[in-house]
């Protein structure tokens, strides 16, 4: 008992440290909806109307000027789904949006106290760890200022990653956060996850002779297996999708160009100070630099301390994660695959992590009868130092909820950000290449041959029409951005759907007399097989954990 509260107290210290943070959500002037912020919530409000729409929420119907536009296709919906459970408790999209960040805030600090805790089994490092992790500025620039909400919730399953590696290598009980941590990432944010998988593969090459141990292999390829299974619901339509017609976000340059990449590159001064007229904060933070710099006295002595390797592992990484992040690195030679992460900065989401264990390592190190006096000091002047970072918060005195916007409206510029959308990164190629044929179009019309529409009638996702057909294959187009999952019916009998040479939703038909054309967006097989198999695998992983648990050995 007297350990619980011990351990009740550090957490709490982690939680003052949040609540103070977070000072900031209270202002009614906080702009939630600067960068990328009204394309989460947006994206949440959609979907939120989808299903009290009775709608699948695959393709959000309400954007693209009523054509539709998928986001869960493409990236993933935890963030989604979170701002929506967050809207239901506090009655608005802004004050929902609001709580999630708090949310995150807090688990990124828990995660963060447990993995460290597992590698140095000592509760104070932990917590200066987590305080300095949740507290670096770049992790409050994705929550203030970017309000990039995917990566910044990343920061909650990075550390469960790392945490379910250690476990697997030193046979320790609950290997399965790996799985946990991983399906977590790939559901929030896909270039984490792949950013993520990277520096995993590192730490799994510095462990390899473990491999040889079968029982820990077995255990590895298990994670992997839940992994694949359980987020099949998101990669599997994503993958079908890739398949079945050719997408902005898959075309080169789509993301960023090579010039936009190399001009994101920060300048090592960035790292150091933020200049008055900057829009995001990339540094570090004295405490976390002259603390860093300590590593200097503090390598010498991990040598005999059991976490040595990680220590070693952890603080190169970080220092490459920054040095990646600079105009100093050799991008160019890495070939244009990389430009998928759209800036190089992004890399500071690693070097806070790596660097967040290093200076509480250095901490607990060079500090004789290290105590909680020491932690609540250290996490008061990082405190302090944040302070003024509250200038570049972004405000917004007229701020209204999402029900008063205008969302998901085209313009014939393809560069343009639309609410909602984004840089409409996930139409497909030729809708975004025939916007002003789009932006003009209304109901379903003969694309090619002749034929006669009338009495149509659309109502979201379900669309019927009668039509008369005077030549054999005449092509009709539907008023629906092409995605798998529509299905059309002619009096009663299922036809073929495909891309129309403009990006929608098409059927050829031969002549016939008057008929009843009905379409509706239900998913396809892969869709719905992708889910039976997730669902299947929650309740094994459920049951895996159980046994886990309650019988204190390995399955297998």
């Amino acid at each position: 008992m007297k350990n619980k509260f011990k351990e009740l107290r550090y957490i709490s210290l982690i939680l003052i440290v949040c609540l103070i943070l977070c000072i900031p959500l209270l202002s009614s002037d906080l702009d939630v909806y600067y960068d990328d912020g009204i394309q989460h919530i947006a994206r949440a409000y959609s979907t939120n109307l989808s299903i009290k729409n009775h709608e699948h929420t695959t393709v959000l119907s309400n954007l693209a000027n009523g054509f539709g536009y998928s986001w869960d296709l493409f990236y993933g919906p935890l963030s989604s789904i979170m701002i929506i459970l967050g809207k239901l408790i506090t009655t608005t999209f802004i004050s929902g949006y609001k709580l999630v960040l708090f949310i995150g805030l807090l688990l990124s600090g828990i995660t963060m106290y447990a993995f460290v805790y597992k590698l140095t089994n000592n509760k104070l490092t932990s917590t200066i760890a987590s305080i300095f992790y949740i507290i670096m500025p770049y992790h409050l620039t994705d929550m203030y200022i970017r309000n990039a909400v995917g990566e910044f919730l990343s920061y909650i399953f990075i550390p469960l990653v790392f945490l379910g590696l250690y476990n697997l290598f030193h046979k320790e009980k609950r290997d399965w956060l790996l799985c946990l941590g991983a399906v977590g990432l790939l559901l929030t944010h896909n270039l984490m996850t792949f950013l993520t998988a990277i520096m995993a593969f590192i730490y799994l090459c510095t462990n390899f002779s473990k491999l040889k141990d079968t029982k820990i292999l077995k255990k590895l390829f298990f994670n992997v297996v839940c992994i694949l299974c359980i987020s099949a619901f998101f990669w599997m339509p994503m993958v079908e999708t890739a398949l079945s017609g050719e997408y902005q976000v898959y075309q080169e340059n789509a993301m960023s160009t090579a010039d936009s990449f190399a001009e994101s590159a920060l300048d090592l001064e960035a790292l150091f100070f933020t200049q008055k007229d900057a829009t995001h904060v990339f540094e570090m933070g004295i405490p976390i630099i002259i603390i860093l710099c300590l590593s200097i006295f503090t390598i010498k002595k991990v040598t005999g301390l059991h976490y040595k390797k990680e220590y070693i592992l952890f603080l190169c990484l970080g220092i490459l994660c920054l040095i990646m992040t600079t105009k100093y690195f050799p991008w160019n030679l890495c070939g244009n695959y990389f430009k998928m992460i759209q800036f190089p900065w992004r890399m500071l989401v690693f070097a806070n992590f790596f660097l967040a264990i290093i200076c509480a390592l250095n901490i607990q190190i060079l500090i004789k009868n290290f105590n909680i006096k020491d932690v609540i000091f250290f996490s008061f002047v990082c405190v302090l130092c944040t302070v003024p970072l509250i200038n570049f918060l972004p405000t917004d005195q007229e701020l209204v909820d999402m029900d008063q916007w205008s969302i998901g409206i085209l313009t014939e510029n393809t560069s343009d950000v639309i609410a909602g959308m984004g840089k409409s990164e996930y139409l497909p190629v030729k809708f975004n290449k025939h916007r002003s044929y789009i932006l003009n179009k209304n109901g379903v019309s003969v694309l090619s041959g002749k034929g006669d529409i009338n009495e149509q009638k659309k109502d979201g996702q379900s669309l019927t029409c009668n039509v008369e057909i005077f030549e054999d294959h005449t092509i009709l187009e539907f008023p629906y951005t092409y995605y798998p999952g529509y299905h059309i019916f002619l009096n009663g009998m299922e036809v073929d759907g495909f891309q129309s040479s403009n990006g929608l939703l098409a059927i050829s038909v031969n002549k016939m007399e008057l008929s009843t054309v009905m379409v509706q967006y239900t998913g396809t097989f892969v869709m719905h097989l992708s889910r039976i198999i997730s669902v299947i695998s929650v309740l094994g992983f459920m049951f895996y954990i159980f046994v886990c648990h309650f019988r204190n050995k390995f399955i297998l």
